[in-house]
């Protein structure tokens, strides 16, 4: 954060925009910041700037995710805004599917985390508020952003079992890469 940035409140960051500059080449090219600038991130006026932009960014060659990335093994279906349970999707790798990816810091020991007694119950569906604030942020912000699915580690990679592990971790780049966009949190 700088001093000064309107999105820094008492020391403690809130939404920081980050932008890449367009394609030399894509004279078509165009996100701008809204006028004013909105400072309620979570806002429904937010949401609906960004899902704008999320919508011009799918037309452009330049931003189409043109690659054949590995697959996530498991996501997490997210439901629709009203629902009070997520459940744990076991992905067919021969589908794509639209999914947003969160980046964060665990921050100590995940007592949500998934291992195999808790799989299965997991599949079925089990309660958001289970969840650290963090997850249930991401999953909020993937549902008002209507992206179906979310990839979590602690979630989506059984943490009991090292033969998952070993399939779903060296494949982390290509989950990220995969991934419609990457929900990046600050702090656990």
């Amino acid at each position: 954060m700088f001093p000064g940035n309107p999105a820094s409140t008492e020391g403690r960051s809130a939404i920081i925009p980050i932008f890449a500059p367009p394609p030399e080449d894509s004279s078509d090219f165009e996100i701008s910041l809204p006028s004013p600038l909105n400072l309620t991130p979570g806002s429904y006026e937010s949401f609906s700037t960004i899902r704008r932009w999320l919508r011009q960014c799918e037309g452009h060659s330049c931003c189409k995710n043109s690659h054949n990335w590995q697959r996530p093994t498991r996501l997490v279906d997210v439901g629709n805004k009203d629902s009070k349970d997520v459940c744990i999707f076991i992905t067919d790798p021969e589908r794509s599917v639209k999914y947003a990816a969160l980046s964060y810091c665990w921050g100590g020991d995940q007592k949500s985390k998934t291992v195999w007694e808790t799989l299965e119950k997991r599949c079925r569906g089990f309660p958001l508020a289970e969840l650290p604030k963090t997850i249930q942020d991401a999953i909020f912000t993937a549902r008002r952003l209507e992206i179906p699915y979310l990839w979590v580690d602690a979630l989506c990679i059984v943490q009991d079992d090292d033969a998952d592990k070993n399939r779903e971790l060296p494949i982390m780049d290509q989950i990220y890469a995969g991934a419609f966009l990457t929900i990046s949190a600050a702090r656990a």
